[in-house]
């Protein structure tokens, strides 16, 4: 059912997560998992509103959910209504098929491997589920949509965007965790199997969810706007059928947690590969006083990357969790991204055929075949909009 406010309204849906995931990813080979997610719509959007759509895909960190971005979502709607350039139309949040709502679709299936690049693989299939059953998400010369992701949230918008660059516009990866140095790899052991002990999913009361995600969990330092919801979408009441006595459980269990936290180490040689091959706009924000990536992991990224791909984004405080510490300082600088990714995408209205052609297909067949066969190839891609 839709949650309305005054500048959007939301629903909860769920589609088939990606098919051939990686071995040990479920208990049964094959096993075909589902993905929930919040989906918004902006109600003020008026069919006559001339500014470029910028359309979200949201992910979340390791032992988050979908509502973490909840907050930002709604300072990104109230942003869009002063927006020159841009409109914010639709947006998903993503629940990864081991975390949130979509770990509860899942009890009994997932497996002893959470691969992230299968996460990215998931954050495909809602947008191809969101394309081919209601038209939205299509990524075109007057609609962006555009990846956003935290964490192990921006190793999958990163990932995707190298999967399908055409379905996408641009990535922006939010202290993301895309850089691994095999020389570290026993000291993150220790420390993921370190971590597994201070994950809690069973609280007696509400009290003591209070007590442990605002006083002892990793998420405690968050703005309570950003925490309340999180909470809100994570933890459940759970009634005993025999004596009626209640208790609380988080939706991802500690064991998820831990599969998510541990599965890095099998996930960032790939993505170290993929790096230098990225083709669409890339934003690697992050901050210069954080520590859970190495400290070379920004500057390695950056360099990598293509340097026509690649949008360095630099924090001068906060930390790994930056997006729920100081959220309107990130909101910010989203922001900033979709007034340029805007620009751009009005700069390259002429370069399309339909426009350059007035839709005449004939002229527009004849033109880029003209330039095809004389081997002009770089012209024959002319059309595509600069990055």
């Amino acid at each position: 059912m839709a949650k309305m406010s005054e500048l959007f309204n939301v629903e909860k849906k769920e589609t088939y997560g990606a098919l051939g995931r990686a071995p040990g990813s479920t208990l049964r080979s094959n096993e075909r998992v589902k993905i929930v997610y919040n989906k918004y719509s902006n109600k003020a959007l008026n069919s006559s509103d001339q500014r470029v759509k910028i359309n979200l895909i949201f992910a979340h960190g390791t032992g988050m959910n979908k509502s973490v971005w909840s907050f930002h979502i709604k300072l990104l709607y109230e942003a869009s209504r002063l927006a020159k350039d841009w409109v914010l139309d639709k947006v998903v949040s993503v629940d990864a098929a081991s975390h949130g709502d979509s770990a509860l679709r899942n009890a009994g299936k997932m497996g002893w491997v959470f691969r992230w690049d299968d996460g990215a693989r998931d954050l495909i299939s809602v947008v191809r589920h969101e394309n081919d059953t209601t038209g939205d998400f299509i990524n075109g010369m007057k609609a962006k949509t555009i990846l956003i992701g935290h964490s192990m949230g921006g190793y999958m918008v990163t990932y995707a965007s190298y999967l399908e660059p055409n379905l996408f516009d641009s990535a922006v990866a939010v202290e993301p965790v895309i850089y691994s140095d095999p020389s570290m790899f026993e000291k993150y052991l220790k420390l993921f199997s370190k971590i597994k002990g201070f994950i809690i999913d069973e609280f007696g009361d509400k009290d003591e969810v209070d007590e442990y995600f605002r006083s002892f969990s990793f998420f405690k330092t968050m703005r309570s706007e950003v925490l309340d919801e999180f909470i809100a979408d994570e933890v459940m009441e759970v009634k005993d059928p025999d004596t009626g006595d209640v208790h609380y459980k988080a939706k991802t269990t500690s064991d998820l947690q831990f599969t998510a936290y541990i599965s890095a180490m099998v996930s960032l040689l790939p993505m170290m590969q993929i790096l230098p091959n990225l083709t669409i706009p890339f934003y690697n924000m992050a901050c210069k006083t954080a520590t859970w990536n190495p400290m070379e992991a920004p500057e390695y990224i950056n360099a990598t990357v293509p340097e026509d791909v690649i949008h360095p984004v630099w924090l001068e405080k906060g930390s790994h969790l930056v997006h729920g510490d100081f959220p309107e300082i990130v909101v910010n600088e989203f922001t900033k991204i979709f007034s340029e990714r805007a620009k751009i995408a009005i700069e390259s209205y002429p370069y399309y055929p339909e426009i350059r052609f007035k839709g005449q297909e004939d002229k527009i067949v004849d033109h880029y075949t003209g330039h095809l066969l004389q081997g002009r190839l770089e012209e024959f891609a002319s059309f595509k909009p600069k990055l």
